[in-house]
């Protein structure tokens, strides 16, 4: 049984573009994800070879405006985002939720965990107060 260990996170980035404004977008990006350790996929829409995936990029990006331009991002197969949405989560400290890295639908760990240890501490507390009180002073 093999696994697959394709991050979920695609990212569409240009290696070859004379746009310096695409350029600068893609190397922060680049830069920030790299720096994060986030896990992800970069694809090259420039490479030959890439064309499928570059079709994909723009049929599914869903910005409205002058173009479809990379950094474009993906959560599998749902799209998260330009680079301007990118940024903006970097700027407000949202980054985690916007690149979908926080899971949604699994329950809230921290709260069961701590409810179990507060558990664990009353019972502790109360075996210690019963052998206290059972001493003879």
């Amino acid at each position: 049984m093999t696994t697959d260990t394709t991050p979920p996170l695609r990212v569409y980035i240009a290696s070859i573009t004379g746009n310096t404004e695409v350029r600068k977008h893609i190397q922060r990006t680049l830069m920030i994800l790299d720096g994060l350790g986030v896990p992800f996929k970069a694809i090259d829409i420039t490479v030959r070879g890439n064309e499928e995936e570059k079709e994909y990029m723009r049929e599914h990006s869903k910005k409205e405006g002058a173009g479809i331009l990379p950094p474009q991002f993906f959560h599998n197969n749902d799209y998260l985002g330009n680079f301007s949405d990118f940024d903006e989560a970097v700027e407000t400290n949202t980054l985690e939720e916007f690149l979908r890295l926080i899971p949604t639908d699994i329950p809230d760990a921290t709260s069961s965990q701590a409810a179990d240890e507060s558990k664990s501490r009353e019972t502790s507390v109360e075996g210690e107060s019963s052998k206290v009180s059972g001493q003879n002073f």
